[in-house]
């Protein structure tokens, strides 16, 4: 297990079951997508209306590009996407790419 410094984090809206199965089969999709890379899916949460997906890294921006190259972003529309540094707490968002609100871990 390499040390990172970063936290990127997929986020989708979700309160169903169907919802969670989407929220798994995309994180099912990641983790293969950065199988045998420096990044590593450490896992997600589900609730209070969204689904998480964390990943560790050492270049967010790197490892969101292989995301991005892996599944089809148009499927999912409500997707966003931000990292933090483990030092601190804001989140910068970088999916969409044109979107200027704050992202929350709820």
């Amino acid at each position: 297990m390499t040390d990172h410094k970063y936290q990127l984090v997929l986020q989708l809206p979700g309160t169903t079951q169907e919802d969670f199965d989407v929220l798994v089969a995309l994180e099912d999709a990641v983790a293969h997508a950065l199988k045998n890379t420096l990044h590593d899916v450490e896992g997600h949460d589900f609730g209070s209306g969204t689904g998480n997906i964390f990943i560790d890294t050492n270049d967010p921006l790197s490892a969101f590009a292989l995301v991005k190259e892996s599944i089809s972003i148009t499927d999912y529309s409500m997707l966003k996407v931000a990292y933090r540094s483990f030092d601190e707490d804001n989140y910068h968002l970088i999916w969409p790419e044109n979107l200027t609100e704050d992202f929350d871990l709820i």
